[in-house]
């Protein structure tokens, strides 16, 4: 619909209404097949300053992503449950309707809230409802950033699911309902399959080393509070038995460093074998590996190289630590019947 050329509106998707026939309303549920999904990347709007003005005509765009729509003959009476498979029937993203989503704190946004994108839920509800997969795999949840408890990852996923066959499963009342769903690469690009299935590789190889770093971290940081605790409580030789340790745990996780008041983007990393500096420069190379559709570098490919071995190397000095000293002074917290030392939560 358009207005003397100015305006136009148009109405995104009509491909359940083409599906429609007369078995739709009295089947318990419908899942509708999708259409092609493209993958294209959004303008990111927040590094430019490009937000429109409140008085500058604008209306909605189309959600980036696969729209999938599906028609519920009644309420469910249990969770709705949407799953995306890819072609070899690996589980890609999975949804339920029972899972909420954390409102962004407007006060810890770093952004204007006009560009948070909005998040589309599953419904259980009776009636016709729009879904939207935006075409990433689900983020693993220890490389998920939390702050109090509260998830800020704000329209953050994980890896960009490369182009090809997909299934969509939904799952109803104990029924399940299955539609093809094609993902199409950007028409604009000129890339090879074999390209994106070996950025898609690298990218998930990153993300695996990421999430093995994010698991001994963990560990790190409940150790370290533990000891924080024993420094009250201990005195003498254990005292300095857990000061020997606190350092040696501090050098293998790395510590923030102080404010630079005469920099604002802080104080230049020293140390460059430590759990903190590879967690920081693992997140920023998969950025760079997922920041446009292409063959992987020969930089990206080296850096993996070098992060795995550091990885190894921290990793090992991380066990020596589990296996030597924990140990040890565990040993001399007993008789001081003061609380030892655990690994696990």
């Amino acid at each position: 619909l358009a207005t003397f050329g100015r305006g136009l509106w148009i109405l995104d998707d009509v491909t359940a209404l083409r599906q429609l026939d007369g078995h739709t309303s009295q089947s318990p549920a419908t899942l509708f097949k999708p259409a092609g999904a493209y993958r294209m990347r959004r303008a990111n709007l927040s590094l430019y300053g490009a937000q429109l003005t409140k008085d500058e005509p604008q209306a909605a765009n189309p959600p980036f992503g696969a729209i999938i729509d599906y028609y519920l003959k009644a309420d469910a009476s249990a969770p709705v449950t949407l799953e995306i498979l890819d072609a070899d029937g690996h589980l890609v993203r999975r949804y339920s309707s029972s899972q909420k989503t954390q409102r962004p704190d407007l006060q810890k946004l770093a952004i204007a809230p006009d560009w948070v994108l909005p998040v589309t839920l599953l419904s259980s509800a009776a009636g016709m409802h729009r879904f939207v997969w935006d075409l990433h795999y689900a983020l693993p949840p220890l490389l998920s950033r939390k702050t109090n408890g509260e998830d800020e990852n704000y329209g953050q996923d994980g890896l960009w699911a490369p182009p090809g066959h997909y299934t969509v499963k939904l799952a109803v009342n104990g029924q399940t309902y299955s539609q093809p769903l094609e993902v199409r690469q950007d028409p604009r690009i000129r890339v090879s399959p074999e390209a994106l299935s070996k950025q898609f590789d690298l990218a998930r190889r990153i993300e695996g080393q990421r999430v093995k770093l994010a698991v001994a971290s963990a560990q790190v940081h409940r150790v370290r509070s533990q000891l924080d605790g024993l420094r009250g409580k201990a005195v003498g030789g254990i005292a300095r038995r857990v000061d020997a340790l606190i350092g040696k745990v501090d050098a293998v996780a790395g510590v923030e460093p102080a404010a630079n008041p005469a920099n604002s983007v802080g104080v230049p990393a020293v140390d460059f074998s430590t759990m903190r500096y590879l967690g920081k420069a693992y997140a920023d190379l998969e950025a760079s590996v997922e920041s446009a559709d292409a063959l992987p570098t020969a930089d990206e490919m080296q850096a993996v190289s070098r992060y795995a071995n550091q990885l190894d190397g921290i990793l090992a000095t991380w066990e020596d630590l589990e296996k030597s000293d924990i140990p040890t002074l565990n040993d001399s917290l007993k008789p001081a019947k003061l609380e030892a030392i655990t690994l696990s939560n």
